[in-house]
This record gives C-alpha cells, structure tokens and sequence, in this order.
C-alpha cells in the first residue's frame, strides 16, 4: 500500500531563523504604518489564523482584500529575510528525503504556512523538489481544521480512493499530532522545534525521535 507522507515544514524540515515572524512584522510595518508589531504565537499554528490574530490586535479590518495585500508584501519581502538570517536544514532531513525517494510513496506537505510562503522557504534551501503538493495554511486557522480539510485535498490530488491509514503526519508540534488525529492517521514527532521529546510523547505520538537522522525513519514511515 502506497504511503503518502505529510511533512510539516519549519522545525521538522528546517529552522528559519525566524524568518516568517520577522518578514510579517517589516510587512505590517511598511504597508498598514504598525511602528512596533505585537507578538502572537506562531510554533505549529496556521498563517491564516497568525494574520488574523494580527490584525485583530492591530484594529486591521480582518477582510480578503486588506489580507491580499499582507500577503503579496510577505511574499515580497520573506525571501530577502530569508538571505539576511542564519536559517538551516534540520539534521537527517537531506538524507531522508533522498532515502525517501527509493520508496513507493508519495512525499507531500501539511503545513501551516500559506502555500506561496511555503514555496519560497523550500526553493531557498533546496528542498523544494522533494515534493509534490500538499495542504496549506491559507484558508483554514487552526490546525486541526486544517487537518479536518486535508483528506478531500490529498484525494483530489493524489488518489480518489485515499484513506486514513495511508498517510503519515511528520511534525515537530502538538498541534502536528492534534492535526493527525483530525485525520486519522499515524504521527511521527520530531523533537527538533516546537516541543521536547516527553511533551510529543505524552501528547500521543506514534513514534517520536529526537531528529531525522534516526536510521529506521524511511521504513517505519513507508510500512
């Protein structure tokens, strides 16, 4: 049975430096006058939920248009902040998407991240080829409606006949694991972002390892 694999993105297969938050505040900055942009919590959430928690806390109309013209200035300015910050693929995450590849499964991304936003991280630090679509933070906020959403989007993708127990969530968050019991389906936790190794463990993760250079990943993964 064909395996389909969900990858979340920062803290599972890279750390930004905090290049999402930063590139959010210098847009809030140059396009809505926000002089000192407030912090909102962003590990494991979704961009859609992230902005509208923004411009609530900013008295910013919470409307398609005004949260159109956030994002055409994110995109716009993320990939500079992206070249100015120290960001890094996390460790085993090269190896195993290559590893991954002599597999019969389908390598995708469940992400928070609005899909253009996810887009540029990728292509900036050469991942981007590994995969091949996905379900995105654009419309949903929270991340288990997220989850909830991304059965219909993997089907109408992948494969019609699509289940549950096909599909792997691959996250570094409890949100990650709250996502993949909206699913259905198994959840590896990865404890190199958003949570320690005991908090993914107590949450109900399948498996957890420390990072992805755990030799046994690629085939717990595609059995």
């Amino acid at each position: 049975m064909t395996k389909t694999l969900l990858f979340d993105i920062d803290g599972t297969l890279i750390l930004s430096g905090g290049a999402g938050g930063m590139a959010f505040g210098e847009t809030l900055q140059s396009l809505f006058g926000v002089q000192e942009p407030k912090r909102v919590p962003m590990h494991g959430r979704t961009d859609a939920g992230i902005i509208a928690e923004l411009f609530e806390a900013h008295s910013i109309p919470v409307e398609d248009a005004t949260i159109a013209t956030f994002l055409r200035g994110y995109f716009d300015v993320l990939p500079n902040v992206l070249k100015r910050l120290s960001g890094q693929v996390l460790p085993g995450v090269q190896q195993l998407l290559e590893d991954l590849t002599q597999y019969d499964c389908i390598r995708t991304l469940l992400t928070g991240n609005v899909e253009q936003g996810a887009h540029i991280k990728l292509q900036h630090f050469g991942l981007h080829h590994f995969f091949h679509g996905g379900v995105f933070g654009d419309h949903h906020r929270t991340r288990v409606d997220l989850g909830r959403g991304a059965i219909d989007t993997l089907r109408k993708q992948h494969s019609p006949s699509l289940s549950p127990d096909q599909l792997v969530v691959i996250g570094d968050t409890l949100l990650d694991i709250d996502c993949a019991r909206a699913i259905g389906c198994r959840v590896l936790g990865v404890a190199t972002g958003g949570a320690t190794y005991d908090e993914l463990v107590a949450h109900g993760a399948d498996w957890v390892v420390e990072d992805l250079t755990h030799p046994d990943i690629s085939v717990w993964l595609c059995s």
